[in-house]
Parts: structure tokens; sequence; C-alpha cells
């Protein structure tokens, strides 16, 4: 049984509750009208299962016994209103055999209810896949926007890197720079203590001046 069959068993189901209640309480007059909106819940469910092609055996089964239910309701409620010699007597006596001899504005008249709860269904399904492609849409950019993010982090990173590493040059040329100055002051320093002798003689002023500017090959 699909949806809408469903819906119709449910809202027959809730008005033969109603109609046995008003019954009971003599409420006679708005079981007419609930008999009768019965009725028309009744007829679109019908049309529903002829259109379906091979009428489903639980489909034909819960029709009929509703019609059977319908017809002995109104059967009911038509003798208590002639017992009582009540204006309202003047319900439909047909019940629900009326519905076989129904004329073609009747039958297209239900056809196009039928039809209506069929379209607000398929547009309910459709808003339904608007919300969700909105809702991917939004996912979506907000991905692009946190890759971009990231992106960006990624490039101020490598940036921050590369002055680092310039940094660091420069640092490291510095105190090659200092260092080789202090080994040559140190050195310098030393050969010229009037206590310092080399083997060879005193070291020449001109070997220690290309030492000091770093173009002296021992």
């Amino acid at each position: 049984m699909n949806n809408l069959l469903a819906s119709y068993d449910s809202q027959l189901q809730s008005l033969i509750s109603t109609i046995e209640s008003k019954l009971r309480d003599g409420k006679y007059s708005e079981t007419g009208l609930d008999l009768s909106n019965a009725e028309s819940v009744l007829r679109r469910m019908e049309l529903e299962v002829r259109s379906l092609g091979e009428e489903p055996c639980e489909a034909v089964q819960k029709v009929r016994y509703y019609k059977n239910l319908l017809l002995r309701q109104r059967a009911d409620l038509n003798s208590v209103l002639t017992a009582l010699n009540d204006p309202c007597a003047c319900v439909s006596r047909d019940g629900l055999e009326s519905c076989n001899r129904a004329s073609e504005t009747t039958f297209q008249r239900e056809r196009l209810l039928s039809n209506t709860d069929k379209l607000r269904q398929t547009s309910t399904l459709i808003e339904q896949g608007r919300q969700t492609l909105l809702q991917t849409e939004e996912l979506g950019t907000g991905v692009l926007r946190s890759l971009q993010e990231q992106r960006h982090a990624i490039t101020r990173a490598q940036d921050s890197l590369r002055q680092t590493d310039s940094s660091l040059g420069q640092a490291r040329k510095v105190v090659n720079s200092v260092c080789e100055n202090i080994t040559v002051k140190s050195v310098r320093k030393a050969v010229t203590a009037p206590s310092f002798r080399l083997p060879f003689g005193i070291l020449d002023m001109r070997r220690l001046q290309l030492l000091e500017t770093g173009s002296y090959d021992a």
C-alpha cells in the first residue's frame, strides 16, 4: 500500500470512529456530514486503487470493507432520522450504492482531488530536495573557504621560512667573520710577543698582513 492509500485508510478509520461515537451521542446532523466526508474519501481511495493497474488484493478488500461499513452506518442514520421524523431525513438514502452510478462530473472531481493530493506530495518532496541541495551547497562553500584559508596559512609559513633562512645565512656570515678576526688577532698577538721566536726566524710582517686579509696560502 502506497503512502496515498495509507493516508486515505487513516482518514477513513478516524471518520468511522467519529461517526460511531456521534451516533451513540445522538448528534445526527453532524453524523450526516461526517458520513459524506467519509464517502468522499472512500471514492478517492477507490480511484487510486483503480489507477494502480493491477489492483492489490489488500487494498481492494479494504475498499469493500469500508464501503459495506459506511453503507450500514448510512442505513442506521437514515433509520433513526426517519423514526424521529427529523428534517435531516432527506439525507441521501442510496448511501455508497450511488458511487457506482456517479456522474462523469463527479468522477472527474474525485480524480482531480486525487491528483491534487499527489501533486501536494510531489511538491513536498521537491521542497525537501531543494533544502538538501542548499545545505550541500553551503557545506561545499564552507569546505572551499577552509581550504583557501589553509592555503594562505601555508603560503605565509613558506614566506617565514624563507626569511628565516635568509637571516640564518647572514648570521652565519657574521659569525664566520667574527671568528676569523678573533683568530687573526690571536695569532698576531702571539707572534708579536717579545719572547716568541720561530725556528726559522721572525715571522715576516707581510705574511701576517696576508693572513689578516685571508689571502695568505700556507
